[in-house]
C-alpha cells in the first residue's frame, strides 16, 4: 500500500505524490442542498472555455456554480487554489486556509467574502473573452435521476434521490471491465457530481479509490482518518489513469426507483475469471461486500 501523507500544494491535499483531494476544512456537512466542486477534464488544468465549462459540468450530472453557491461553500470550509468559470461568468476560487500561492496571506476576497487571514473568495472579475481558459466550479444536488436540471438545484423538496455504491472485484480491473461490472448491477459508472453528492449528502466514506465515467479515479472519505489521504473530509482523486490500468474497484451510480444492489445496504464483489457466460452475469461470481 502507498505510503500516505499529507502535503498542501496549490490549495489540495495530495497522498503521496499521487492523490489529491478536493478537502474542506470545517466539517462540511452543515449543509444539505447541494455540493459545489471544482472540476478539470482529462486534459489538464486550466483548459476550459465558459461554453465548454458549462458542458463540463453537465456532463458531470450538475451545472456551473453560482457566485453564491461558491461563497457559501466557502463558508462551509472549501479550500481549492485554481480559478474556475462560475455561472454568471466571473472567475473566482475559494480560500480557507490564506497562502503564498493563493493569493497571498493577506489576499482580498469578493465582496463580502471576507480576507486577510480568513480567506475569502478570490475573485477575477467578470470576463470579457469567454475563450479564456479556467477550470470549472460545478454544483449538484442530492442525485436525481438523471443530469440536474436547473430548477432541481434552485427548489424544494428534492427529486428522489439515486444511490451510488462501491463495486469491488476480486481482482482489480480496467475502465471497461469497471464499465461492464456496474452494467450487469443495473447501474453506470457514477459520474463525479453524483460521487460528490453522495459524499456529502448520503455521508458515503470508502477508502479505496475506484473509476469514474469521466475515467478519473475517486474516494469519498467523511471520516479522516490514518492511510486515507490526511486529516480533513473530502473527495480525494487519483486523477485520470490509463484507461487500461486496473483498479480495486468501480463506483456505480442506480436511479431512483431501482432496487439496492442487495438487501440491507450491502454491496456487491465481482469474483473474475468465469463471472460472465455469454455477455450474463453469473450469481455465483458476485460476493456480498459492506459498502
Amino acid at each position: 500500500m502507498l505510503e500516505i501523507k499529507e502535503v498542501f500544494a496549490q490549495g489540495q491535499t495530495f497522498v503521496g505524490s499521487q492523490c489529491e483531494g478536493v478537502s474542506f476544512v470545517g466539517s462540511g456537512f452543515d449543509k444539505k442542498e447541494g455540493v459545489v466542486f471544482p472540476y478539470h477534464p482529462r486534459g489538464g488544468r486550466y483548459k476550459l472555455t465558459f461554453t465548454e465549462a458549462q458542458r463540463a459540468c453537465a456532463e458531470q450530472d450538475g451545472i456551473l456554480a453560482s457566485a453564491e453557491q461558491l461563497h457559501a461553500a466557502w463558508r462551509d470550509g472549501l479550500d481549492w487554489c485554481n480559478a474556475g468559470w462560475l455561472r454568471d461568468g466571473s472567475v473566482q476560487y475559494p480560500v480557507s486556509q490564506p497562502r503564498e500561492p493563493c493569493g497571498g496571506l493577506g489576499g482580498a476576497g469578493s465582496a463580502g467574502a471576507g480576507g486577510g487571514a480568513s480567506g475569502g473568495v478570490r475573485n477575477y472579475g467578470y470576463r470579457q473573452n469567454a475563450e479564456e481558459l479556467y477550470d470549472a466550479f460545478c454544483f449538484t444536488s442530492n442525485l436525481p435521476g438523471s443530469r440536474v436540471p436547473r430548477a432541481a438545484l434552485t427548489t424544494s423538496p428534492h427529486p428522489p434521490a439515486g444511490r451510488v455504491f462501491f463495486l469491488k472485484p476480486l481482482r482489480p480491473v480496467p475502465f471497461a471491465g469497471a464499465a461492464r461490472a456496474c452494467a450487469a448491477r443495473g447501474a453506470a459508472v457514477a459520474k463525479v457530481g453524483q460521487l460528490f453528492a453522495a459524499w456529502k449528502l448520503q455521508l458515503l466514506d470508502r477508502c479505496t479509490a475506484g473509476w469514474l465515467a469521466d475515467g478519473s479515479a475517486r474516494y469519498p472519505i467523511v471520516n479522516p482518518r490514518a492511510r486515507c489521504g490526511g486529516r480533513r473530509p473530502g473527495v480525494r482523486s487519483l486523477g485520470f489513469p490509463d484507461a487500461t490500468r486496473r483498479l480495486f474497484g468501480v463506483y456505480c451510480y442506480r436511479a431512483p426507483g431501482a432496487p439496492d444492489p442487495a438487501p440491507g445496504g450491502w454491496g456487491w464483489g465481482w469474483a473474475g475469471g468465469g463471472g460472465w457466460a455469454g455477455g450474463a452475469r453469473d450469481p455465483a461470481a458476485w460476493t456480498p461486500l459492506r459498502v
